[in-house]
């Protein structure tokens, strides 16, 4: 579907694109690709071995006209999870740590966000994480990916862990972005998360905005790697371990040889059981 920006130059679906993305981030991944859309979260999940497939769709739902079409980050164990596109339960491969940026403008109606890309690349260059692979411009932000050099199968052994290393990197760039005056949400890291593909229209705010990648690098990490480069990076932002007041002494005074201990003395306390005043 052809739709003119407006700024009068026509922004089409670019389907090479599209099917070059579902294999950069799914084309080793085990288990199903899951493909969703404004007004259809429940969307449609499709086998990793065919993706061919899953960009036809893509083409089905840009002819429909649909403001945004999304990409599940994490493959899924079964085409049909209960609840649409499932949980973190339902994964069965990381491929791609991620964060979601956006930026001021049209269909973002936050304060303090980055006003250029420049502003969000630099949020990322603040956290002291590793360089992304990927940028990737959504239309209206930014999705930095640092991709795994191989999908990272996910099971009841490691999903726990798994969870808290996307949770734990959007803590990091979020801080990076208030050091710098900025707003990141940082509710974008659980393993269900789903992002627009690179070579689909943005029609967010009736505009028609092209999601493509700016920019890449031949960097991809394992999972060992980055927890690494995340402990660092939360070593960093830690608060500092509480010093004791000026004048507390650290061990208790002994009473004078020959008077005796003073009792502590017990208050009466008038609350209730919850604490409230009964």
């Amino acid at each position: 579907m052809t739709v003119t920006a407006g700024h009068g130059t026509a922004v089409t679906l670019d389907t090479t694109a599209v099917r070059r993305w579902l294999g950069i981030l799914h084309g080793d991944s085990p288990g199903h690709v899951h493909i969703c859309s404004t007004g259809d979260w429940a969307g449609r999940a499709f086998p990793a071995t065919h993706l061919d497939q899953a960009a036809a769709y893509v083409t089905e739902l840009d002819a429909a006209g649909r403001e945004g079409i999304y990409l599940r980050v994490t493959t899924l164990l079964t085409d049909r999870p209960a609840g649409g596109r499932g949980g973190a339960t339902d994964s069965a491969a990381l491929p791609a740590l991620w964060a979601d940026i956006d930026l001021a403008g049209p269909g973002h109606a936050e304060q303090d966000l980055p006003p250029t890309v420049d502003a969000g690349q630099a949020v990322i260059a603040a956290t002291g994480l590793p360089e992304p692979t990927i940028w990737v411009h959504s239309g209206g932000g930014l999705y930095p990916i640092w991709l795994l050099a191989e999908p990272h199968h996910l099971n009841a052994g490691n999903l726990d862990a798994a969870k808290t290393l996307a949770k734990d990197w959007q803590r990091v760039i979020e801080h990076a972005a208030a050091s710098l005056g900025w707003r990141y949400g940082r509710g974008v890291g659980d393993l269900a998360r789903v992002l627009r593909i690179p070579g689909t229209v943005n029609r967010k705010a009736g505009l028609a905005r092209p999601c493509r990648i700016i920019g890449a690098t031949q960097h991809r990490y394992t999972v060992a790697q980055l927890q690494a480069a995340l402990d660092t990076a939360m070593a960093r932002i830690a608060p500092p371990e509480p010093t004791p007041a000026a004048g507390t002494p650290l061990i208790a005074a002994r009473p004078a040889p020959g008077r005796p201990a003073r009792s502590p003395r017990v208050r009466t306390s008038t609350s209730g059981p919850s604490g409230r005043r009964s």
